[in-house]
């Protein structure tokens, strides 16, 4: 039998239940001894794919070195130290095995039992790894993570099938079921799973915080239970645990051993993804979570499990670090299980490829970005994500196109957007409409005295009509541009035309006339906004007119209403464009003086008000410009 055809036996074995192994090899392995051989000693040297609470073997344990009874031999109803009878194995994977056991003593309760494989008992590297493991989960308090009650060695005097100097720990009993299992047997939906997703980062986020790495999170390591009808995540297995910033999580030494990949193929990150890998750190499970999510989402992983099957295992590991995978809506659409998906998630396939795509094809993908410096820094980042995608607001993830935004203030908005619908679709058409309705009631006024009350009802609704598409503009426009020129972005020629577009429109607002405070605030805000987008269009002589007529209103606007802090917060504003605009013209003297005049007033601000923090940020702005 070739190498590549022992790999994929290996890798098909791997992917059955430990009791359906020997079955399996018995199978392929009928007439070659030898070759069964070397697969036994395969399978136990590396971890299994999807077994529960697995890890590495060490090089220097062997089963004949104790004649003890091995765990899978220890009958129902032994009593571990005293205390903790066995009523069912429930997990095993290459370092121990997992027990559901009653405690007998202090209180009566169920909880879960690990035991080291009697055949590692004087394995240095797993005894090394057991204590590492229950290290971890004991630094752990958080409320999706299983908690460990208990540990120690069986005693000397220990007279059960067990036998005495066996190593155990004891975790609370999650009742639990594989996260993927639990959400398409409940049908969660697309928005359900994703809020149960938020829990589970929130529990790696902790873990990272006490400095630990799990390296192997998959769906069968995140435990789901059902509380008063209520999904509640629990993440297992810190097997294969790696202590950061620090942290010890045992006196002994521990490694990889040299020659082995530790984590599970489907779900490890590509820097994980190559023998010996030491240089990994917390957004390795970051990756993981993103894997989890894409199989949330797609029913299936971005590696997909038949890859294993016809790959040999260096080719599975250059699939890892190289292969960029489709995004989860592109992967729905070549799924031959799409309508199966879809109604696990109680929708229809055209539906949860909509519903994919964009946002959350952006997010996942994030996550798996072969360049861990593009991935999110962390599980809150990418829960963050995941919350704002939620609640329809622009994901970090997406591009920062004005028309993105726009969509993303649209949805999270829906019933202002219906209401002044017309007029944001109509934009252009509604200020010319609404500016014609002002002009009209200006020469209708010596003839409406008689209706005054009506003739001010009329006036009041153009206005508000028109405040509510300046509005819609500034939204527009600040998404493009930023809200002044200390803040620096980079247009597109697409962008150029639309700012272009609406500048006339700004001239109009500007070139207002009113005696009262509203109307000159509106006229002043405008001129500065003309200031904004003639700068952006590469006019820096036309910007610095519009930026001294808005100085000069705001000016007058501060004195006429000195209560009124608004007005010289942006008179400050408008000094620190002016000085920015002719910065720019290359006259830095006048850019100074402008700076230390917008700086006055601001500090006169900040003296009023200490703990309004846009005056303390304009002072930052101007600082900085200035080199104080």
């Amino acid at each position: 039998m070739t190498e590549t055809t022992l790999e994929n036996v290996f890798y098909a074995a791997l992917e059955r239940a430990p009791t359906e192994r020997a079955a399996y090899l018995d199978e392929v392995c009928a007439d070659d001894p030898g070759l069964r051989a070397r697969l036994e000693k395969m399978l136990a040297a590396q971890p299994d794919l999807g077994d529960f609470l697995t890890l590495l073997p060490g090089p220097d344990c062997t089963p004949q070195e104790s004649g003890a009874v091995r765990p899978s031999e220890a009958p129902v109803g032994t009593v571990i130290a005293g205390r903790y009878k066995l009523l069912q194995r429930i997990g095993k994977g290459g370092m121990g095995s997992v027990w559901m056991a009653e405690q007998l003593e202090p209180v009566r309760r169920r909880v879960a039992v690990k035991l080291i494989n009697n055949e590692h008992g004087r394995s240095r590297e797993i005894l090394a790894r057991f204590e590492a493991e229950r290290q971890a989960i004991a630094l752990m308090d958080h409320p999706h993570i299983a908690k460990l009650l208990d540990a120690g060695t069986t005693p000397e005097s220990e007279t059960s099938p067990v036998g005495p100097g066996r190593p155990y720990f004891v975790m609370e009993l999650v009742k639990g079921v594989a996260l993927n299992e639990f959400c398409d047997q409940n049908q969660l939906s697309v928005p359900a799973r994703l809020k149960l997703f938020v829990q589970i980062c929130s529990a790696v986020q902790h873990a990272h915080q006490k400095g630990v790495i799990h390296r192997d999170l998959k769906p069968g390591n995140i435990l789901v239970e059902s509380h008063d009808g209520r999904p509640v995540p629990r993440v297992i297995d810190f097997g294969l645990a790696k202590a950061v910033g620090g942290v010890q999580l045992t006196d002994n030494t521990l490694f990889t051993r040299l020659g082995t990949v530790a984590g599970t193929p489907l779900y490890m990150a590509p820097e994980q993804a190559t023998f010996n890998a030491l240089d990994i750190d917390t957004r390795a499970d970051v990756y993981a979570l993103g894997v989890i999510l894409y199989e949330l989402l797609t029913g299936t992983t971005p590696i997909e499990r038949e890859q294993l099957k016809t790959n040999a295992f260096d080719e599975i590991l250059r699939l890892i670090r190289e292969s960029e995978p489709p995004t989860p809506s592109k992967r729905l659409s070549s799924t031959h299980a799409k309508p199966g998906v879809a109604a696990n998630r109680r929708t229809e396939p055209l539906k949860l490829g909509r519903f994919l795509r964009g946002d959350l094809d952006w997010v996942v993908m994030k996550a798996l970005a072969k360049e861990r410096d593009r991935r999110y820094e962390s599980p809150n980042g990418f829960a963050g994500d995941i919350e704002r995608f939620l609640n329809h607001e622009p994901v970090l993830a997406g591009p920062p196109g004005t028309a993105y935004r726009l969509r993303k203030f649209v949805r999270r908005n829906r019933p202002q957007v219906i209401a002044g619908g017309l007029l944001v679709t109509a934009l252009l058409a509604g200020i010319a409409g609404t500016t014609f309705g002002l002009i009209r009631a200006e020469h209708r006024r010596a003839d409406a005295e008689r209706a005054g009350a009506n003739e001010a009802e009329q006036r009041k609704k153009a206005e508000n009509a028109r405040d509510r598409t300046r509005q819609a503009l500034d939204a527009m426009t600040t998404s493009v541009t930023g809200d002044s020129l200390a803040t620096q972005k980079v247009i597109s020629a697409e962008q150029k035309k639309f700012l272009a577009e609406v500048l006339a429109h700004y001239r109009e607002l500007a070139a207002e006339e009113g005696n009262d405070e509203s109307s000159r605030a509106r006229a002043a805000a405008a001129a500065l906004r003309v200031g904004l987008l003639e700068y952006h269009l590469g006019r820096i002589a036309e910007a610095a007119v519009a930026c001294r007529q808005a100085r000069d209103a705001y000016a007058r606007l501060a004195a006429d209403f000195p209560a009124e802090p608004l007005h010289r917060r942006n008179l400050a504003r408008s000094h620190i464009d002016l000085g920015h605009v002719l910065y720019h013209l290359g006259k830095q003297a006048e850019a100074e003086d402008q700076y230390h005049k917008g700086l006055a007033v601001l500090e006169q601000l900040v003296a009023e008000s200490p703990h309004e923090p846009a005056y303390r940020e304009g002072q930052a702005i101007l600082h900085q410009n200035l080199g104080v």
